[in-house]
């Protein structure tokens, strides 16, 4: 019986280091985004980030405590649903 351990592959160890630069970024912009939502950079009605934020009114968005929540999640390594 072979017991030996395979080791992670060099292009494996980049995949996981790309997929931490990914995350480390979306849970940035989420961050970035409360912050802009509370000094009032950003509105839902602006026909920009907010209507993005809100599908153009389909729905109210994430406020920014949510948005602070959902980023610490992702960073957490929790899976998002």
């Amino acid at each position: 019986m072979n017991t030996t351990t395979q080791l992670p592959t060099p292009s494996s160890a980049r995949n996981r280091s790309q997929d931490m630069v990914r995350r480390d970024a979306i849970a940035a912009a989420l961050i970035h985004l409360a912050c802009d939502i509370e000094d009032g950079k950003i509105q839902t009605d602006d026909g920009d980030i907010g209507a993005i934020l809100t599908c153009d009114g389909e729905h109210g968005g994430l406020s920014a405590p949510d948005l602070r929540d959902l980023a610490q999640s992702i960073l957490n390594g929790h899976a998002i649903s």
